[in-house]
Parts: C-alpha cells; sequence; structure tokens
C-alpha cells in the first residue's frame, strides 16, 4: 500500500466529531477575517469538511487532494471547488490566494528540502500579506524512540477492530492502520517539527510567523498535552511576487480537466 494515502475505509474508521470541525473552522474563519483573508486554497482538503464550512462563512475555497477517490464533487457556479492536484504542485495552478490552510496533519510528509518548498510554494501562492495556517503534529506528544511503539485499537462503525501503532524513529513519526487479518488500512509517514524547527522552515521559504497555539485556541500555547498545534504564517506585504491581488480579481477556479 502507498504512504500517506487516506482512503475511504480510512475515511469511514476515523470520522472527525462534528463538533470538532465546527470549532476548527470557527477559529479559521475568525484568523482569515482578521487577515482581510476572502479567497483560501485548501491544501490536502480530503473531504472538504473545512472547505465546506468555510464557503458556508462566505469564503471562497478551492480544495486541493491527490485523492480522486474521496473528493467531493465542486459546487456548480459557486464555493467551494475541488481539483485533483498535488501539494508539491502549488505554483502550475497559477492563482493567486489570500490565504493558504493545510490541515489535519497533513504537512510534513516529504523530506525537510521538499517540505521546505512546499512551503515556499504557498509563499508564492499568497498575495502579498496573505497569511497561511498549518496544522501538524506535536513530537512532544508521541513516544520517544526509546520508549518503542504505542498501540491502541479501535472499531469501524461496521464493527471491525483496527490496531494503530505509532513508532518515533528519530524526528519522523510512522503510524500503521492493520485489520485484524494484517491488511493494512493505512500506512503513513511524518516529520515532525518542533515549533522552533517549523518556525524556522517556514522563515527560509520567506514567511513570518505571527501565532502559535493548540486545540484551535488562540489562549493555549503548543505543549505536549495536546498531539498537534497550529501555526498562523503571514508572506510580508513589502515582498512583490504577482501583479494583482486575489482581493481585487475574483478567482477563476474552474478546471476543464479535472
Amino acid at each position: 500500500m502507498d504512504t500517506n494515502i487516506y482512503t475511504a475505509v480510512w475515511y469511514n474508521a476515523f470520522p472527525p466529531p462534528s463538533e470538532h470541525t465546527e470549532r476548527q473552522v470557527e477559529f479559521l474563519a475568525s484568523v482569515l477575517r482578521e487577515s482581510g483573508a476572502r479567497s483560501v486554497l485548501d491544501v490536502a482538503c480530503g473531504a472538504g469538511r473545512h472547505a465546506f464550512g468555510l464557503a458556508h462563512q462566505g469564503f471562497d475555497v478551492l480544495g486541493i487532494d491527490t485523492n480522486r477517490e474521496i473528493l467531493p464533487p465542486s459546487t456548480i457556479g459557486g464555493s467551494p471547488q475541488f481539483r485533483a492536484h498535488d501539494m508539491r504542485m502549488i505554483d502550475s495552478l497559477g492563482i493567486s490566494f489570500d490565504a493558504v490552510i493545510c490541515l489535519w496533519q497533513s504537512f510534513g510528509f516529504f523530506s525537510d528540502e521538499v517540505n521546505a518548498e512546499v512551503l515556499s510554494s504557498f509563499r508564492r501562492a499568497l498575495s502579498p500579506g496573505g497569511i497561511a495556517i498549518l496544522d501538524i503534529y506535536c513530537p512532544g506528544y508521541w513516544p520517544a524512540e526509546t520508549e518503542g511503539p504505542r498501540i491502541s485499537t479501535r472499531n469501524t462503525p461496521a464493527g471491525t477492530e483496527l490496531t494503530t501503532t505509532a513508532r518515533r524513529t528519530g524526528s519522523r513519526l510512522g503510524v500503521s492502520i492493520t485489520e485484524p487479518e494484517g491488511s493494512v488500512v493505512g500506512d503513513f509517514d511524518w516529520r515532525l517539527y518542533e515549533p522552533g524547527e517549523i518556525d524556522d522552515l517556514a522563515s527560509m521559504a520567506g514567511l513570518r510567523t505571527i501565532q502559535m497555539c493548540r486545540q484551535f485556541d488562540l489562549s493555549l500555547a503548543p505543549s505536549a498535552e495536546s498531539s498537534a498545534y497550529q501555526i498562523v504564517f503571514q508572506r510580508p506585504v513589502a515582498e512583490s511576487y504577482r501583479t494583482c491581488s486575489s482581493k481585487t480579481v475574483a478567482p477563476d477556479f474552474a478546471d476543464p480537466h479535472i
């Protein structure tokens, strides 16, 4: 099985509670409105739960994901729109956005060099002054390499017991999800970034860190108490990259080839 592929089986087994999605969308909408954002690129959008929520709040959203199996159809004549697209090829979209979001631990799949280039492509896709929001795993929450794997189980809606094995290897976290007979439902691998490390990576990509928190609550600092934390970056206003901003030019998300 390919690594870092969220299949329909995985989505059925690990549905996020609706109240979590609602709280996350409220956090996103608040931060986006404060920045003046209107157009949003949702990177690795999955089934579109954040994209739909933000569209309902009045934002123009384009969601991209490599997994056609779970991408929903685009909203005819409105938002959100969806497109099968690799996060490593954001430049080829040729569209400027007020904000880029990448949530639910969808960042860090690659090497440091490729992860840095992905962040750089976020910056290039942003209008000057635009913001990027990441939601990534917190290294301190996960078992140290010397502790061995952390194993847990849960049942799918159909009653199948799944076993999740999380194992640290240096700065990377590997997670394997298997069915009782041993077949693999999901196999994932992330680079774990400490807050200082992601700040340095963003700086090299031309982004400025403006906020960090956990549990989608700006009053809570990142800590090992939570499995993940959120970072808000900004593309400096003084930098010039594109000749027009999506704040004044309506984005055209239509793609007849998808």
